[in-house]
């Protein structure tokens, strides 16, 4: 009796080796690195880890997108049918490619994303483990491309005729718009980049259209002249009355004696006028005073100039009739009056 339970003792370790011994040749085979794959396994496959983070921002457009896999996986249900990138409605394309050494998916889309974009990461349940199982849950997750690298456009708006800047006038470049300063100075910010038309309008001068190649994170500049509609041209007579008719809107030059334009009137939408004046001969000396009054001899003008300018200023028309603009300094006399005549009938 005791050699025959010896012998049936001795009968079962060869068995129990065999069985370790195959099932660690499963491990080898089979690659499985953790007790809930290979032989018998039920257990889905999850992912574990991905990239970029669920609900980032500001990601780069260059981005390339992974999952990292919680088992190694049949690599020929991990392909563009079962990973997919979207945007909105629509798939990215992409090159979909599973790594067994990581056990990762990755999207690598063929052309760079779209800037300030929400891209959506689906991983279906088709996707499966070495032993069939699919994954569960189903992984989703979405992140927002960076905002455009945008660029600003700059620039001075002048008049043909005297050379200075615009005051007032619109510089647009869809859905972009601004005014000139006082300087006839403009900037628009925050502008996305690439090529563009922009335009200068203003309502006594022909518009003005040019091409615009915005860069990237720098500054372009794009400069404007722009020529009036009509031009009321006076004589070299100091005591004429020059019109400046709110209603036609035409810029009026008033001169000195001789031949070149010192003054210039904008009659402005908002009932005032805006003075420009350059070139004015011996302003190269202190303390020049250039006075305007109303037509009740209100004073409604007092600016000092000390060199040939040019200089921009402005005033409320309150009345109509005539205005006398005298000059007191250096060689001029106030008793030198220039005359011109502001007709306003709008209220």
């Amino acid at each position: 009796m005791k050699k025959i339970y010896a012998k049936g003792n001795m009968m079962k370790f060869p068995l129990y080796f065999l069985s370790v011994a195959i099932w660690a040749l499963a491990l080898i085979l089979f690659g499985c690195e953790d007790s809930s794959q290979g032989l018998g396994d039920t257990y889905p496959p999850q992912v574990i880890d991905h990239g970029p983070a669920a609900g980032a921002t500001n990601i780069p457009v260059d981005v390339i997108p992974w999952a990292q896999f919680s088992e190694r996986m049949i690599e020929s249900t991990v392909n563009d049918t079962t990973c997919y990138l979207v945007k909105g409605s629509l798939v990215e394309p992409c090159d979909i490619t599973y790594e067994a050494s990581t056990k990762r998916v990755v999207f690598n889309p063929v052309s760079n994303l779209d800037y300030e974009t929400v891209y959506k990461v689906i991983i279906s349940d088709q996707c499966k483990d070495l032993a069939g199982n699919g994954l569960d849950p189903e992984k989703m997750w979405s992140f927002t491309t960076r905002l455009f690298d945008r660029g600003t456009v700059r620039g001075t708006v002048k008049d043909s005729y005297i050379d200075i800047g615009i005051p007032g006038v619109t510089v647009n470049l869809t859905p972009y718009s601004t005014q000139t300063d006082a300087n006839g100075d403009y900037v628009l910010s925050d502008v996305n980049p690439g090529p563009q038309n922009i335009s200068a309008t203003q309502m006594i001068y022909s518009s003005s259209i040019k091409p615009v190649d915005v860069p990237q994170a720098d500054i372009v500049w794009v400069d404007f002249v722009l020529t009036t509609i009509e031009q009321c041209e006076p004589n070299d007579t100091k005591q004429d009355a020059y019109e400046i008719d709110f209603d036609n809107f035409y810029p009026c030059y008033i001169r000195l004696p001789g031949d070149e334009d010192h003054f210039k009137f904008d009659a402005a939408r908002d009932d005032s006028i805006h003075v420009a004046v350059f070139n004015v001969p011996d302003l190269s000396s202190p303390d020049i005073m250039l006075f305007i009054y109303d037509p009740n001899d209100l004073l409604v003008v007092e600016q000092h100039m000390e060199d040939p300018g040019p200089y921009s200023f402005g005033f409320k028309v309150n009345v109509t009739g005539t205005y006398h603009m005298y000059f007191d300094g250096y060689g001029y006399s106030n008793t030198d009056a220039y005359s011109f005549r502001v007709n306003k009938t709008s209220p």
